[in-house]
């Protein structure tokens, strides 16, 4: 099998036969992100990769459809020679799980929709006798802190610091006390002192 094949623009064949590391294949809609990482994938594969090695992640449970869908095409392998192949959610769950007692968590956890999400925040403010009309700046501020990868550092930038650090420990108290993560957990989880 060739890259003509898969009828390749000149950027994509590039992303293709980029060997030296890691890829990011990132376009607009209909730009042919699918078909660039089946290319890349069937070219590992022909050069005896294993295919339980390769790491293609998706944004949409359609894209991962159909990019499992081409990799059975191209390559005669099963869909369970792919187990790598993934959503941004369903592999951030996998490792969650896989490193859940390090981070504090049991299995099985919970994640927190945004609206339960919401809910709980609301119950750590009325706790703390905080106006509830501050919730979605809250929530906002408490995921930007996490994602900074130092979440008391970011906090003690701000000026209401002293409450905001009040509002994350009880927080984080409760999602321990739930044995449950927010969506923002899937990048940075139960921030450290």
């Amino acid at each position: 099998m060739n890259n003509d094949e898969f009828q390749l623009t000149l950027q994509q064949k590039e992303a293709v036969e980029y060997l030296n590391g890691p890829s990011i294949i990132s376009a607009g809609p209909g730009s042919g992100k699918t078909r660039t990482l089946t290319a890349k994938a069937a070219q590992l594969i022909q050069m005896n990769y294993p295919t339980d090695r390769l790491l293609a992640i998706t944004f949409t449970n359609k894209a991962n459809k159909e990019l499992t869908e081409r990799l059975v095409k191209y390559t005669g392998f099963h869909a369970h020679y792919f187990p790598n192949v993934s959503t941004c959610h369903s592999w951030c769950v996998q490792i969650l799980k896989y490193f859940s007692s390090k981070v504090g968590l049991n299995t099985p956890f919970s994640i927190f929709s945004a609206s339960i999400h919401k809910e709980a925040v609301q119950f750590v403010l009325k706790a703390l006798n905080i106006n509830l009309t501050f919730t979605d700046d809250i929530i906002n501020t408490l995921s930007l802190a996490k994602i900074s990868g130092d979440p008391f550092g970011y906090i003690s930038r701000m000026n209401n610091n002293q409450t905001m650090r009040q509002i994350y420990d009880a927080h984080e108290e409760l999602l321990l006390e739930q044995n449950a993560v927010t969506l923002t957990a899937f990048f940075s989880i139960h921030g450290t002192s």
